[in-house]
């Protein structure tokens, strides 16, 4: 089983890939049309699949995560690191293939990321809902006896 899973993994890894830049790519040409943009939406799925090259440096940053104390840390950095650099990305795009200016394209380029955390905060509240709601507050807060 374990080898079928290795042999599996990749596969996985890319259509993920593929899978997350059609999402965000979609997202992001979205806002841009609706900024008033003007290139394709091929041209705005290209730029999100652009940022596949990054891959290889998730995949070192997934092992280093697993360094007690600082691999998290590490983790947390590149995926701030990886989010400015998508949002440099998207507002060249934004720039030169939608003919979008200033404040407007990093506006556009920002959406993507914008939701993503917007979308994981609401994930981690619905969680802490949901507990709450089993659990209750009483005896989160008295603690295991």
């Amino acid at each position: 089983m374990l080898f079928v899973g290795a042999l599996i993994a990749p596969f996985l890894a890319a259509a993920s890939s593929m899978l997350s830049a059609l999402i965000w790519g979609s997202v992001y040409h979205g806002a841009a049309k609706l900024a008033g943009g003007q290139a394709s939406y091929s041209s705005s799925l290209r730029v999100a699949q652009y940022q596949s090259i990054l891959v290889p440096a998730d995949v070192l940053v997934s092992f280093v995560s697993n360094v007690p104390m600082i691999g998290p840390l590490i983790s947390l950095g590149w995926l701030a690191a990886k989010n400015v650099l998508s949002i440099f990305a998207y507002a060249g795009h934004a720039t030169t293939q939608h003919r979008l200016q200033g404040s407007t394209a990093w506006l556009v380029a920002a959406v993507p990321t914008i939701l993503a955390v917007l979308l994981v905060v609401a994930l981690v509240v619905a969680v802490l809902v949901l507990i709450f709601a089993v659990l209750g507050d009483d005896a989160l807060l008295r603690g295991m006896d």
